[in-house]
């Protein structure tokens, strides 16, 4: 299985105001890592990946490599979903109110 390790650009990110910009992640790095999954040798099996630590073992990725995902370039969003590394460590992302989703719907960009 693998995840992010942060908050993914998307409209669920966007709809339920999961945070703001500055703490998400386009979402290429879940393309690199996937294509770098699916590109290894049939025995790389059985592992829980999060995608910058994926990256970053397995290919070489450096903290500078990383900020072409960035939605903000000059903020590091923090890891908040993978919860461990030097950034980010115990933060959680903040949320809308899913109560009302019937006018996010009416409201959203979709």
């Amino acid at each position: 299985t693998w995840g992010p390790a942060t908050i993914i650009e998307s409209y669920a990110s966007i709809n339920f105001q999961l945070s703001d910009a500055k703490n998400w992640r386009k979402a290429d790095i879940l393309a690199d890592a996937v294509l770098g999954i699916v590109s290894a040798p049939d025995s790389y099996t059985g592992n829980q990946l999060i995608d910058d630590e994926y990256l970053a073992a397995e290919h070489g990725f450096t903290a500078e490599d990383f900020a072409v995902y960035r939605c903000v370039p000059d903020h590091e969003p923090p890891r908040a979903l993978a919860q461990s590394g030097p950034i980010g460590q115990g933060v959680a992302p903040e949320r809308g109110d899913v109560r009302t989703l019937e006018e996010d719907k009416r409201t959203s960009r979709l």
